[in-house]
């Protein structure tokens, strides 16, 4: 029994790092969560300044013209750059996600494991209490047949 016990808690602490490495996980989820919403705020603003600064004058010349043209492209690009961080936050945090639902299905399998080790446990406790009763039983009825 004492080896089950000794088991007991060394899966007791496996379990309990278990519980840490899942609670690090969602920790790291709740990170990649808010850089998605950081990165969608962004992309927000760089398309409102987008659509604010490539309204066309309405009358330039060439020079004008072009520095208004290198504004837009660079307004262009700044909302391509915010859309790939949104998109790279996203395929992160489905990345945590997945290690997170991992890390919950390693957790509960080493729960389970623990309680068929404290079932057995605590059936070995029943079976010697058992045999410790069929032995005082047996231990009576010998000295009153005497």
């Amino acid at each position: 029994m004492s080896g089950e016990k000794a088991r007991r808690r060394q899966l007791g602490t496996l379990l309990r790092i278990r519980r840490l490495e899942e609670d690090l996980a969602k920790g790291e989820l709740a990170r990649a969560n808010a850089l998605i919403r950081r990165q969608q705020d962004q992309l927000a603003q760089a398309r409102q300044a987008y659509q604010q600064q490539t309204a066309p004058p309405e009358v330039c010349d060439v020079r004008d013209f072009q520095a208004q043209l290198a504004r837009n492209r660079s307004v262009a690009a700044m909302v391509r750059g915010s859309e790939r961080a949104v998109t790279d936050a996203v395929d992160e945090a489905a990345r945590t996600r997945d290690r997170v639902r991992l890390a919950r299905i390693k957790t509960q399998g080493l729960e389970r494991l623990v309680e068929r080790v404290d079932q057995v446990v605590f059936a070995e406790m029943l079976a010697a209490d058992q045999r410790t009763a069929e032995e005082s039983r047996a231990s009576r009825h010998t000295k009153g047949n005497r």
